[in-house]
């Protein structure tokens, strides 16, 4: 398990290096050079925009892509998401609730709400060590927790005992 430090969730506004529409129709290129080349260009096209509308945040171990999400690229309606997309520097994989949860609280604030997605095969997204959050500043429009519930380990331990179930919290 990962230990983090404080100053890991400290995030500071950086900025990542601009790609040129050329640059990502070369990239998409030579990933899938059988695709048809107008899906290749409209492909390229959408990076190129999605791109210059991110704005990127790092810490000393985190990166968070952060861009609020076009119309067509969400079934919400007026409930527009902001997208976070989070990895680590080193390109390892992680994935603690709280560690992301502390990454969601840093970059947007205390009250805003996230989802992860598990998509349909037909449309996984699996590029890299990354995890993507929809997040909204309102309440989620789907929501199962209406109040706030931490036990301590010790508190957890007691619980099991009143209700028989095997629960662990560290």
């Amino acid at each position: 398990m990962d230990t983090y430090q404080d100053s890991d969730f400290v995030f500071e506004k950086g900025s990542a290096p601009a790609v040129s529409f050329t640059e990502w129709l070369k990239r998409i290129t030579a990933a899938s050079p059988e695709s048809p080349k107008e899906v290749r260009k409209q492909a390229a096209k959408q990076l190129h925009l999605e791109e210059k509308d991110t704005e990127y945040w790092l810490s000393p171990t985190f990166q968070v892509a952060k861009r609020v999400l076009m119309g067509h690229e969400h079934g919400f309606g007026d409930k527009t998401p902001t997208y976070l997309s989070i990895k680590r520097h080193d390109k390892e994989r992680f994935h603690d609730w709280r560690v992301i949860q502390k990454i969601k609280t840093s970059i947007l604030g205390p009250e805003w709400e996230a989802v992860e997605m598990y998509p349909a095969e037909s449309r996984v997204v699996d590029t890299c060590n990354q995890y993507h959050l929809f997040c909204w500043e309102e309440e989620f429009p789907v929501y199962v927790f209406n109040e706030r519930c931490v036990m301590t380990p010790q508190q957890s331990d007691i619980y099991n005992l009143k209700t028989g179930l095997n629960a662990k919290q560290s």
